[in-house]
């Protein structure tokens, strides 16, 4: 189970988040040799830019939030005792969970309404479905991922994220 998790949390975003950025390098590279070689550039680039940094961003949120990499205030935290650090720590993941609910809620209701009135983008023409939803998509997936790590956490298992330090050095 650790493994799957490791692989929707963790190696599916990175994966994704690098077919996008290198989509979002090559539409750039595309814009400058259109403009400066050919004195006509792409008009929907900068728009398809945002987009996919958009997907970008919030898949790569994905990661950290299972891997536990968000900003954490622990100076007081480390001079808890073990039971205080348990409360604290539940505490946090069930107030990340809710909050990462009630966007992708809101999310839901967004992606909805575009979807309804088949909106579409200025520039590019993309259906603001697809922009839209990397926030449901994203926060739904932290607010799993969260719960998966509480879960594990409650049940004694060691950290889900810790098997799989993607941050170890070369050859290990």
């Amino acid at each position: 189970m650790a493994e799957l998790a490791r692989l929707l949390f963790v190696r599916v975003p990175y994966v994704l988040t690098g077919v996008l950025m290198l989509a979002a390098i090559a539409i750039n590279f595309a814009n400058v040799i259109a403009r400066y070689v050919f004195s006509s550039a792409i008009f929907w680039t900068e728009e398809a830019l945002v987009f996919l940094m958009l997907w970008s961003m919030f898949l790569a949120a994905v990661t950290i939030a299972f891997n536990g990499d968000h900003i954490n205030m622990d100076l007081l935290f480390e001079r808890f005792t073990p039971r205080w650090k348990i409360v604290v720590t539940t505490s946090a993941s069930v107030a990340f969970i809710a909050c990462t609910l009630f966007v992708a809620v809101q999310s839901w209701q967004v992606v909805s309404l575009h979807y309804t009135n088949g909106t579409r983008s200025v520039a590019a023409g993309v259906p603001m479905v697809v922009p839209h939803a990397a926030l449901l998509v994203a926060f739904a997936l932290m607010a799993l991922a969260a719960g998966y790590r509480a879960l594990a956490r409650w049940l004694g298992q060691p950290d889900p994220a810790a098997a799989d330090d993607v941050r170890a050095e070369p050859g290990q």
